[in-house]
C-alpha cells in the first residue's frame, strides 16, 4: 500500500512496471530503470580464457556456463534433464561449467532442486559433462564468463516466483558471452534478439537447444555483438537515466 502513495516508483524491467501498475499503482508515476554493469576490460580475455579452461581441465571443448542459485526458477534441473542431452548428442564433446549453490536460506527455497540434478545427471550419463564449481570470487567468475561460449538461462515460468529482469545476461553480455535464454518476466529487457543472444518461448526445450548448438559450433566473432548490447547498460548510461527521472532541484 505505501508504494501508492510514492512520487515515484523505479522498476527493473517492462515487466514489474506491470507487475507494479496490477498493484495499483498509477502508471505515470513509474519509471523502468534498467540495472546497471560494469564493463571489463576484454584487452586480455583470451589468456584469461585459456587460463580458465586449463584451471579447471576444460582446454578446448565446446563450452557452456551456466551462473546462479540452484532453485526451481532458474531451471537448471529442466536444462539438465530435457535440454542437456539433445546439446550432447548434436555437440558430443561440450563441457558445462556451474556457478552458484542451493540457496538454503531464501526465502522461498524449495527443497530438493539440488537433488534432481544429480537424479537427471545419473539417469543420462552426462556427470561428466559438468563441472560444478559452487560461488566463486569475483575474478573467477569474470574468467568463467571470457572461457565460455554460451550462457545458458533456462528460467521458468513459475507462478508467485518471479524473474524480475536477468542481470546474469547483462553481465555475459559486457564480457561479449552471448546467452539463450526463456522470455520469461523481466529477461526480455536483458537480452536482445539476434544481438546479446537468443530469447526462446519459454517451455521450448527442443528450440532452446538448437540455439546452445548453434553457439557451441559457431566460428569466434560471428553472429553476435553482445558487448554492443550491455555497452548501454554502462554506470553512466544509468546515472543519466536516473537524474532525468528525478526532479531538479
Amino acid at each position: 500500500p505505501f508504494f501508492r502513495h510514492f512520487d515515484l516508483v523505479l522498476v527493473n524491467s517492462r515487466y514489474t512496471r506491470n507487475l507494479a501498475i496490477n498493484a495499483g499503482i498509477a502508471s505515470e508515476r513509474i519509471a523502468v530503470l534498467h540495472p546497471g554493469v560494469t564493463l571489463p576490460d576484454l584487452s586480455q580475455a583470451q589468456t584469461r580464457r585459456e587460463e580458465f579452461r586449463n584451471r579447471f581441465g576444460l582446454q578446448h571443448h565446446p563450452l557452456m556456463l551456466y551462473v546462479g542459485r540452484i532453485n526451481s526458477r532458474k531451471g537448471l534441473s529442466v536444462f539438465v534433464r530435457n535440454i542437456l542431452p539433445i546439446v550432447i548428442a548434436a555437440v558430443p564433446d561440450a563441457q558445462m561449467v556451474v556457478i552458484g549453490d542451493e540457496p538454503k536460506h531464501a526465502l522461498r527455497h524449495t527443497p530438493g532442486e539440488w537433488a534432481k540434478v544429480v537424479e537427471a545427471l545419473e539417469e543420462s550419463g552426462l556427470g561428466s559433462v559438468i563441472t560444478f564449481l559452487g560461488p566463486q570470487d569475483d575474478d573467477t567468475l569474470s574468467s568463467s564468463y571470457m572461457a565460455a561460449d554460451a550462457m545458458v538461462f533456462p528460467v521458468q515460468d513459475i507462478p508467485g516466483d518471479i524473474e524480475g529482469f536477468g542481470m546474469v545476461a547483462i553481465e555475459a553480455a559486457a564480457h561479449n558471452l552471448p546467452t539463450v535464454a526463456f522470455a520469461v518476466g523481466g529477461v526480455p529487457d536483458a537480452i536482445k534478439e539476434g544481438v546479446s543472444g537468443n530469447l526462446i518461448p519459454t517451455g521450448n526445450n527442443a528450440d532452446f537447444a538448437q540455439a546452445v548448438i548453434r553457439l557451441l559450433m559457431r566460428k569466434a566473432g560471428t553472429d553476435f555483438s553482445p558487448r554492443r548490447h550491455a555497452e548501454s547498460f554502462c554506470w553512466e548510461n544509468f546515472g543519466e537515466r536516473l537524474r532525468s527521472l528525478l526532479p531538479a532541484g
